[in-house]
């Protein structure tokens, strides 16, 4: 059965909105990264100026710490992002650093094909994404990991 022009435009705005919550997606997660190693540096920076402070004082300040971090997990769109545990979205870039590739800006998903590395030949490439669970992106299949 062939498509028809309808049906192809729903199908580019489905998939355009599936790219865009992907690319949200993956701005949380790297957001939830971020501040989850800010708060880990704050906790050791903190270590050594606590002892400066009375017990009472250190156990408020831990308390206060670990509600920021259940807080963090409160945020809606960040529960569960930046982990593999059961039940998580299972958001997960896989890449090869040793591969070899050149940047072919005509073969960009993007409409916007101006880039300075078009034609040079790079290292390390991204070979697959996973996000909530499922492959939304794949350079070349995978055989093993």
């Amino acid at each position: 059965r062939s498509e028809t022009v309808q049906d192809s435009k729903r199908r580019e705005l489905a998939d355009r909105a599936q790219a865009e919550a992907d690319a949200v997606r993956a701005v949380l997660t790297d957001l939830r990264r971020q501040i989850t190693e800010d708060l880990d540096a704050l906790t050791k920076e903190r270590s050594e100026q606590l002892s400066l402070f009375s017990e009472p004082e250190r156990e408020q300040s831990e308390r206060d710490l670990e509600a920021l971090r259940r807080r963090l997990d409160e945020i809606p769109g960040l529960q569960g992002l930046g982990t593999l545990a059961p039940g998580a979205l299972g958001d997960v870039t896989i890449l090869d650093p040793d591969a070899t590739w050149t940047v072919e800006p005509e073969a960009f998903a993007s409409k916007g094909k101006n880039t300075p590395l078009g034609g040079k030949t790079l290292k390390g490439r991204v070979v697959a994404t996973i996000a909530n669970g499922r492959i939304v992106h794949e350079t070349e299949r995978v055989v093993a990991l």
